[in-house]
C-alpha cells in the first residue's frame, strides 16, 4: 500500500477524528495486508472480524464512529486499488446480518454512477428494485475479481 496514497486520502476523508494520519495509515496498511490475506484464501470477513474493528473498538469508538473510520480505512484499501486498475479488495467484507457490503461500498469510485449511493440516497431517493439488484451483481462481480486477482499473486508480496 502506498503511504502517500493513504496521506492523501486521509484528508480527503476527513478522518481526523482522533485519529492521527500516523495511525491512519498503520490501519490501512495493516488492514490492506489482511484483505488480502483473505482474497488469495478466496474468503470474504465480517466487519466485525477484521483487525481494524477490533483496534478501533478497542480504542473507544463507538458505533456510528467506528464505522464511519472503518469505512475510511477499508475504502482506502479499494480505492488503491481502483487506481492500480485492480478489483475493489473491501468487496470482501461484509455486514454480519444482510451479508452483503456495507453501505459506505456504494459510494467507492470505481462503482458506476447509476449504482452509486451519491445518485439515489444522497438524493433522498429510494433505488428502484432492478438498481438493488444490479448493486448486489456489481458487488458479488467485484468479490469473483478479488479473489481471482489475488489467488494469482505469490503469497506475501502486495503489488504497488
Amino acid at each position: 500500500m502506498d503511504e502517500l496514497f493513504a496521506k492523501k486520502l486521509y484528508y480527503e476523508y476527513d478522518v481526523d477524528r482522533g485519529l492521527s494520519e500516523i495511525d491512519y495509515i498503520q490501519l490501512v496498511n495493516d488492514s490492506y495486508m489482511e484483505l488480502t490475506r483473505i482474497a488469495r484464501e478466496g474468503n470474504r470477513v465480517l466487519q466485525g472480524d477484521l483487525g481494524v474493528f477490533q483496534k478501533l473498538k478497542g480504542g473507544g469508538y463507538k458505533s456510528n464512529e467506528l464505522l464511519i473510520i472503518l469505512g475510511a480505512i477499508v475504502g482506502a484499501c479499494s480505492e488503491y486499488e481502483a487506481a492500480n486498475d485492480r478489483p475493489l479488495l473491501s468487496s470482501i467484507i461484509i455486514n454480519r446480518d444482510t451479508r452483503k457490503p456495507g453501505s459506505g461500498f456504494f459510494y467507492l469510485s470505481k462503482v458506476p454512477a447509476s449504482l452509486s449511493r451519491r445518485n439515489w440516497e444522497d438524493k433522498n431517493l429510494r433505488p428502484p428494485e432492478i438498481v438493488m439488484r444490479q448493486r448486489d451483481a456489481f458487488w458479488l462481480h467485484e468479490v469473483q475479481k478479488v479473489h481471482e486477482w489475488w489467488q494469482k499473486q505469490p503469497p506475501n508480496e502486495e503489488k504497488e
